[in-house]
C-alpha cells in the first residue's frame, strides 16, 4: 500500500522534488528498452505516473507518438517549463481514472509504479492501463529475486519513504494477470536493469559511443542471472 505520508499530491511532490533532476540527468534506461524491444514496430506510447517522464520524452524525440503523464501538477509545470522547446505532451492524470478514450494508444507502461500498492488497487490499475491501450500493457516492477536490492530498499527506506518498496516475482505477477480477468494473446516476462547497466557510464564519458551503448544494454539484460537483475518487465498483448 501507498505509505501514508504520501498520500495527497502535495506530499508526493515535496518527496518527488528531492530527486528529479537525478533522474532527469541520468539514461533513459526504460525508454531506451522500449525503443529496442518494438524496434520493427511504428508504434504509439503513453508513460503512466511518469514523474520525470524522461522514458516518454526519450521515444519522443524518437519521432514516435509519445505522451508523458503523471497526476503531480507541480512536477508536470516544471516539466512544461524544463523541455517546452520540444513541444513533448504532457498530460495530467490520475493513473486510476484516466481521461483517454478507449484503445487510445499502441502501448501503456509504466516503470515502477505498482510497487507503492496493494493487489486491489494494482487490478484496478491494470485495467486502466488495458482500457486505453490497444495492443500492449508493459509493467515494470523491482525484482524479488534479486535479494541485495530487496535489502538496499530496506536501508534507504528509513531515511527516505520513495523507497518502502513492494518487490515481485512471477509467479505473483502471474496471479495479478489472471485475477484480472484481462483478455490477452500471450504475456512476456524480461529481464531488465541490472550490472550491464555500467555501460552507461561511457556514453557520459565517451559520447560518441552514445549509440552504441544503447543499442548493446537492453540487449544484454536477458544474459544476466535472475538474481542480478533489477527489475521485470511483463509484456501482455492484449486481445483486442
Amino acid at each position: 500500500m501507498l505509505d501514508k505520508s504520501l498520500k495527497s499530491s502535495d506530499d508526493w511532490s515535496d518527496s518527488w522534488v528531492q530527486h528529479i533532476e537525478k533522474y532527469l540527468a541520468a539514461p533513459p534506461r526504460c525508454g531506451i528498452w522500449l525503443y529496442s524491444y518494438f524496434s520493427r514496430k511504428t508504434l504509439s506510447f503513453l508513460e503512466c505516473a511518469g514523474g520525470s517522464c524522461r522514458d516518454s520524452r526519450f521515444l519522443f524525440e524518437k519521432k514516435l507518438q509519445s505522451v508523458g503523464s503523471d497526476f503531480d501538477e507541480k512536477t508536470l509545470n516544471y516539466l512544461f517549463r524544463r523541455f517546452s522547446d520540444i513541444k513533448f505532451p504532457l498530460s495530467k492524470e490520475d493513473a486510476f481514472a484516466l481521461s483517454f478514450d478507449d484503445d487510445t494508444f499502441d502501448v501503456v507502461f509504466h516503470n515502477g509504479f505498482w510497487i507503492y500498492f496493494d493487489d486491489v488497487k494494482i487490478l484496478s490499475l491494470l485495467k486502466e492501463q488495458a482500457r486505453v491501450s490497444k495492443r500492449y500493457a508493459v509493467v515494470l516492477v523491482h525484482n524479488a529475486r534479486n535479494q541485495a536490492l530487496v535489502d538496499r530498499f530496506k536501508e534507504m527506506s528509513v531515511k527516505d519513504v520513495l523507497y518502502k518498496a513492494r518487490f515481485f516475482d512471477i509467479d505473483a505477477l502471474e496471479e495479478i494477470l489472471k485475477l484480472s480477468g484481462l483478455k490477452h494473446r500471450g504475456v512476456k516476462y524480461e529481464k531488465f536493469g541490472g550490472p550491464f547497466d555500467i555501460l552507461f557510464a561511457f556514453e557520459r564519458k565517451i559520447p560518441f559511443l552514445s549509440p552504441l551503448v544503447r543499442w548493446l544494454v537492453p540487449r544484454l539484460y536477458r544474459y544476466q542471472p535472475w538474481d542480478k537483475v533489477e527489475r521485470i518487465a511483463m509484456i501482455i498483448e492484449l486481445d483486442k
